[in-house]
């Protein structure tokens, strides 16, 4: 019986790092796969792997210092909401949002940079939307919506 409990406590905390491990990778691979398809000059759609749900519909760029958008759907605002974007100016998250589902990715923004604009709300944006890619200083990618949808260029 006591052994059986030891054993016990000893699992639970092991697990809950796996489960805080495995959420971790799943951000860095997206960062990732979403480096490997921005190009400088191209324009790209956010890639559908590595992100944190299977065939998202929309995505919401969170900024620092920004705040939700009246047209976003519920369960994206209510994500956007449990935020921390008065933080500090290094992180940003995009919130992916299928039916009544959202789920949100953190990425720094020394790589990637969804915030260089003057964009200081939150709205939701369909899965085939644009992005134009720019280098930015110290080789940061920086994202900015186009005008249009469809296919990357």
């Amino acid at each position: 019986m006591k052994t059986t409990k030891r054993l016990s406590l000893k699992i639970i905390p092991v697990t809950a790092l796996a489960v805080l491990m495995a959420g971790c990778a799943t951000q860095g691979s997206y960062e990732e796969t979403l480096i490997s398809e921005a190009k400088p000059g191209k324009t790209v759609m956010l890639p559908q792997q590595d992100s944190p749900m299977e065939s998202w519909e929309r995505v919401a760029v969170v900024c620092p210092y920004s705040s939700a958008s009246a047209d976003l759907p519920a369960p994206m605002k209510n994500v956007v909401d449990q935020l921390d974007a008065d933080s500090g100016d290094q992180r940003q998250w995009l919130v992916f949002g299928q039916g009544n589902d959202a789920q949100p990715v953190e990425l720094s923004r020394s790589k990637v940079d969804f915030c260089s604009g003057k964009t200081d709300y939150v709205k939701a944006f369909p899965a085939d939307q644009q992005w134009s890619v720019q280098e930015g200083p110290e080789g940061t990618m920086e994202l900015s919506p186009t005008n249009s949808q469809g296919s990357s260029s």
